[in-house]
C-alpha cells in the first residue's frame, strides 16, 4: 500500500493531458452529551469523559481521469476541543480518509486499488453480509468513514450479472493482528427485484457466506433481507485471576464457531414522498440475556478504584478495559423503526429512528433535522437518545447527546 506516492508522481507528470476536479467540505459543529451517572462502565463520570467538544474537519476531495484511468484523493484535516472536568483537551489530526486508482482496461471491467469504504446492502442499521464492515448505520455527518486496504475486480457480465472480486490489503493503520481477507460478490438486477451472493475467507477463520435482496412489491411498498453464516467479533469474557477482585478480563474469539446473522423489513413510501420503514434484525452471536458475572467484577472494581489504596489503580484498569471495548447492539433480537421526510420542504429533511433491544427493553431514538440555509450551506442537528436499566444493551453509559452545526460545501 506504499504505491500511492509513486502514482501521485505519475498524476502529476500527466497533469497537462489530465481532467482534475477540486471540491471540499467544511463542517464546524457543536456537541453536547451526557454520560449516565450510575454507569457501570464509567461511574459518576469516573474517566472524565467530555461533556462539551467544538470540532471542525476540512475534507477535500481531489479527482483526476485521463483515459481509462481515474484517481481520487480524500484526505481529511479535523480539529477538536473537548470540555472536561478541570480543563479542555484540544486535539489536530491529518489523514487519508480514502484514495482510489481505477483502470478500466476493457469496457465491461475495472481494477482498483486504494484505500476506500466498501459497503452494501439495503438493513437500516447493519450489513450482516458485508464480511469488510459490519455496520453501515452512520448518519452523523461528522462521523467520516476511514477506509481500508483494498484490491478490487468489477466484471460486468451482461446487462443483469456482475463479479467483484475484492482482496483486503494490509495499510499502515491496521492493528498487528491484520490477517488477510478475500471476497467474491456475485450481483444480479432485474426489472423489480436485485439479489447478491457472498462468499468470504479470512486467514484463520471459518468461511464467511452472505446474501442480500430486495423486491419492489409494488410503487410504494419495499420489501428486503440480509443474512450471513459467519464469525462474530472478539468478545470480552470475565476470567479467574490470582488478584484482589478474583477476576479479569480475557478477550476471545472463536475463529470456527459461525453462527447466523438476518435482516428483514421493508418501507412504505406515500404520495407526498415520505418514506416509513421497519427492520427486524437477529444477531446469533448476541447476548441474549446480561453476563452476571460482568456486571459483579464492574461492581467489585468500582469499589476498589474508589479506595485510597496502593492497589485502587487495579479496579480503574479493569473498567477502563471494559469502556475500551464496550459497543451497544451486541444483542440477540432488535426492533427499528424509521421514518424520513425530504419532500414536505424543499430544504428540510427530517429523520428519525427507534431501535429496540427486544431483550432486555432498552433503546436508543436518533433524530436528525437538516435545513439549506443557501447555496452550499447547509445547518444540520443531529441527536442520541438512550433508556434502558444500568445493565442494558443501550443504557450502560450514554444518557444523550446532541450535535448541531454547520457544512459548507466548495463546488
Amino acid at each position: 500500500m506504499r504505491i500511492l506516492p509513486a502514482l501521485l508522481a505519475l498524476a502529476m507528470s500527466a497533469s497537462h493531458a489530465m481532467d482534475w476536479t477540486l471540491e471540499a467540505d467544511l463542517l464546524v459543529a457543536h456537541t453536547d452529551q451526557q454520560w449516565r451517572a450510575d454507569s457501570p462502565l464509567n461511574p459518576s463520570n469516573h474517566f472524565n469523559l467530555a461533556t462539551q467538544s467544538l470540532a471542525w474537519q476540512w475534507r477535500p476531495t481531489l479527482k483526476g481521469s485521463q483515459g481509462d484511468w481515474q484517481w481520487r484523493l480524500n484526505p481529511t484535516l479535523s480539529g477538536e476541543r473537548q470540555t472536561k472536568q478541570g480543563g479542555h483537551d484540544e486535539t489536530l489530526t491529518a489523514r487519508m480518509a480514502e484514495w482510489a486508482v481505477n483502470w478500466r482496461p476493457v469496457a465491461d471491467w475495472r481494477l482498483s486499488l486504494g484505500k476506500q469504504v466498501l459497503q452494501w446492502g439495503p438493513g437500516l442499521t447493519a450489513s450482516p453480509s458485508n464480511p469488510f464492515d459490519y455496520d453501515n448505520s452512520r448518519r452523523n455527518p461528522l462521523d467520516q468513514l476511514t477506509g481500508k486496504g483494498f484490491a478490487r475486480c468489477l466484471i460486468n457480465l451482461d446487462d443483469h450479472w456482475s463479479l467483484n472480486l475484492m482482496a483486503r490489503l494490509k495499510t499502515a493503520h491496521d492493528e498487528a493482528s491484520f490477517a488477510a481477507q478475500q471476497a467474491i460478490k456475485l450481483d444480479w438486477i432485474g426489472n423489480t427485484a436485485s439479489a447478491s451472493l457472498v462468499a468470504a475467507h479470512r486467514q484463520g477463520e471459518a468461511a464467511h457466506v452472505g446474501a442480500y435482496g430486495q423486491l419492489t412489491a409494488s410503487d410504494a411498498a419495499l420489501l428486503f433481507f440480509e443474512a450471513s453464516y459467519a464469525t462474530g467479533p472478539a468478545r470480552q469474557v470475565v476470567t479467574a485471576a490470582n488478584n484482589p477482585l478474583g477476576a479479569t478480563w480475557r478477550t476471545t474469539h472463536h475463529a470456527s464457531q459461525r453462527a447466523v446473522q438476518l435482516i428483514a423489513g421493508g418501507s412504505y413510501t406515500t404520495e407526498g414522498g415520505r418514506t416509513a420503514s421497519i427492520e427486524y434484525r437477529h444477531n446469533g452471536h448476541g447476548m441474549a440475556h446480561p453476563d452476571p458475572a460482568k456486571h459483579m467484577l464492574l461492581e467489585r472494581a468500582w469499589e476498589l478504584a474508589q479506595q485510597a489504596t496502593p492497589i485502587s489503580g487495579l479496579g480503574t484498569q479493569v473498567l477502563g478495559e471494559a469502556l475500551t471495548h464496550h459497543r451497544s447492539g451486541q444483542g440477540r433480537h432488535y426492533l427499528t423503526l424509521q421514518w424520513l421526510d425530504n419532500q414536505s420542504h424543499d430544504k428540510v429533511e427530517l429523520f428519525m429512528r427507534y431501535t429496540r433491544n427486544l431483550n432486555d427493553g432498552s433503546g436508543e431514538w436518533i433524530p436528525s433535522l437538516t435545513i439549506e440555509l443557501a447555496d452550499h450551506l447547509q445547518w444540520f442537528n443531529y441527536g442520541t437518545i438512550r433508556h434502558g436499566h444500568r445493565h442494558s444493551d443501550f443504557g450502560q453509559l450514554l444518557g444523550w447527546s446532541l450535535t448541531t452545526g454547520l457544512q459548507y460545501r466548495f463546488r
